[in-house]
C-alpha cells in the first residue's frame, strides 16, 4: 500500500512540475494566443491589479493559471516579468485563457467483500490522485465509508421434481444466486442434504401372447409397468412395445353347394366351411353360422305300385311279424274259451 502511494505522488509530482513549466514559459514569453494589448486605463484612471498565483487543478477542482486581476473593472490580465525579479501585468485575457479543466479520475475497482452471512467491503471505485473513494467509476458519488454490512441471501425457490420410472427427482430446495449455495428453508439457515431423488424403476406384469382367431384380434407378449403405465416389449423396460394387436385372421372359406335329397337319400343345404375354425356358415362372409344342413331323404310316393318321382317298384307287402303274433293270441284265446265252456258244460252234467 506504501509503495502504491509512492508511485501515485511520484506521478502527481510529475504533473505539477509539467504545470510549472509551462507557466514558466508563459510568464517568460508574457503573451497568449487571443491575448488583447494592455491598457493603462480602466475607464476609472488607472487599473488596480491583483496577483493570483497560479492553481493546479484537481481531479475534485477545476485550477488556473497565474494571471493579475483589476479591482475595479474586473478583466484579467497576464502575468510578465517586471524585469527586476518580480511580476506585473500583461496583455489582457479572458479567463477561459487561464483555466485548467479538472483532471480524469485515475480509478481503481475495488469489488465486493462482504457475503450473504459476512459483511465486508462494498464495490467502490478508488482514485490514485484524490485518494478518495468514489460509488462509480465516473467519480459522482463520493463514499465516505466503503464497509457494509452482510448481504443476506438472494433466494429462488425450487419445486420439488417427482422421480419416475427412469429419471431421478429433486426434493424442494432454495438456491441462493450470490452465493451459489443450495438450502432447505428460505431463510438460508440450513444446507441441503441429498437433493437427488433416485429413479424408481419399473413395477412390470407380464402379459402373456394371445392367438388371433378368425374373428377376434390376439395380443403379442408384452410387459405393462404399473408405476408409468406403459407398455414394453422386454423385461427390462429398454424398449417399448410396439403395436401389440394381432389382427383377426379372418375367415378361410370354402363353399359346399346345396346337395338335393332323394327319395331314399338325405341331402344338405348350401353352406361356407372355415379350414381355419372348422365352422360352418350360412354365408360367405361368415357373419351367421350354419343351422342343421342335413335335408331329410323324401320317401317314395307309389301310385299303381310305382314311384311318381325315382320310378322304383313298391315291394309285394308281406304280413308283418307282429300280425302274425296277433293272429296266433286270437287263436290261443277262442281255443281257452271253448275249452272253459266244455269243462264247465261237464261239471253241470254230473251233478
Amino acid at each position: 500500500m506504501k509503495e502504491m502511494t509512492k508511485r501515485r505522488l511520484g506521478v502527481l509530482a510529475a504533473l505539477c512540475a509539467a504545470l510549472a513549466l509551462i507557466v514558466g514559459l508563459m510568464l517568460y514569453a508574457g503573451t497568449a494566443v487571443g491575448a488583447a494589448a494592455y491598457e493603462e486605463d480602466c475607464g476609472d484612471g488607472n487599473h488596480s491589479c491583483s496577483m493570483h498565483e497560479q492553481k493546479l487543478a484537481t481531479c475534485t477542482e477545476e485550477g488556473h493559471k497565474a494571471y493579475f486581476q483589476c479591482d475595479k473593472c474586473g478583466k484579467y490580465f497576464m502575468v510578465i516579468s517586471d524585469g527586476a525579479g518580480g511580476f506585473k501585468p500583461g496583455n489582457a485575457c479572458t479567463w477561459e485563457n487561464r483555466r485548467l479543466e479538472k483532471l480524469s479520475h485515475q480509478m481503481t475497482e475495488h469489488e465486493c467483500t462482504a457475503t450473504c452471512t459476512e459483511g465486508g467491503e462494498r464495490t467502490y471505485y478508488h482514485c490514485s490522485l484524490c485518494e478518495l473513494n468514489y460509488a462509480d467509476q465516473e467519480g459522482t458519488e463520493q463514499l465516505e465509508d466503503v464497509n457494509i454490512g452482510a448481504l443476506g441471501h438472494e433466494m429462488q425457490k425450487h419445486e420439488k421434481k417427482e422421480a419416475t420410472c427412469t429419471e431421478s427427482g429433486m426434493n424442494e430446495y432454495w438456491h441462493c444466486t450470490r452465493c451459489n449455495k443450495d438450502f432447505a428453508d428460505e431463510d438460508g439457515e440450513a444446507e441441503a442434504g441429498v437433493l437427488e431423488i433416485p429413479a424408481l424403476g419399473h413395477e412390470m406384469q407380464k402379459h402373456e401372447k394371445k392367438e388371433a382367431t378368425c374373428t377376434e384380434s390376439g395380443m403379442n407378449e408384452y410387459w405393462h409397468c404399473t408405476r408409468c403405465n406403459k407398455d414394453f416389449a422386454d423385461e427390462d423396460g429398454e424398449a417399448e412395445a410396439g403395436v401389440l394387436e394381432i389382427p383377426a385372421l379372418g375367415h378361410e372359406m370354402q363353399k359346399h353347394e346345396k346337395q338335393e335329397a332323394t327319395c331314399t337319400e338325405s341331402g344338405r343345404n348350401e353352406y361356407w366351411h372355415c379350414t381355419r375354425c372348422n365352422k360352418d356358415f350360412a354365408d360367405e362372409d361368415g357373419e351367421a353360422e350354419a343351422g342343421v344342413l342335413e335335408i331329410p331323404a323324401l320317401g317314395h310316393t307309389f301310385k299303381n305300385g310305382e314311384c311318381t318321382v325315382c320310378g322304383a317298384k313298391e315291394a309285394e307287402k308281406k304280413p308283418s311279424a307282429l300280425k302274425w303274433l296277433a293272429v296266433a293270441a286270437g287263436t290261443l284265446a277262442g281255443v281257452l274259451i271253448v275249452a272253459g265252456v266244455i269243462c264247465l258244460v261237464s261239471k253241470k252234467k254230473r251233478r
